[in-house]
Formats: structure tokens, C-alpha cells, sequence
């Protein structure tokens, strides 16, 4: 229990611009656009440039997060 004067606990937020998380969304557009290409599937390959253009933009925001 906390009391008015004690400072919030801190609690470990989400931070989703970590090098991992870059690294994931980069491989999911990758291999949404290879399966995609594959398949001949419209659908795949839209996708998987939608999630590339998203691992671009936490890419071009890094420099601003670290």
C-alpha cells in the first residue's frame, strides 16, 4: 500500500521501438512478402509491404527513441 507522500512504484513499460521488436516486424514483412510472391496472393504481398513500411518507420523514429 502506498501513501500519499511514497512515489508510484515504477512498472516496466512496453517500449515497442526495441532493436528486437524491429528486427521481428522486419522478418514478418520479409518473409508476409516472400510467402506471398510464392503463392501469387495479392493479399500476402500487400501485407507484407504493409508491415515493411511499418518496420520502416520504426526504423527512421530510432535515432529520436535512443
Amino acid at each position: 500500500m502506498t501513501t500519499l507522500q511514497s512515489p508510484p512504484p515504477r512498472v516496466a513499460r512496453w517500449q515497442p521501438n526495441r532493436r528486437s521488436v524491429r528486427f521481428a516486424v522486419d522478418l514478418l514483412g520479409g518473409l508476409g512478402l516472400l510467402t506471398g510472391l510464392l503463392a501469387a496472393s495479392f493479399t500476402l504481398v500487400f501485407g507484407g509491404v504493409l508491415v515493411l513500411v511499418a518496420g520502416l518507420c520504426l526504423h527512421l523514429t530510432r535515432a529520436r527513441a535512443e
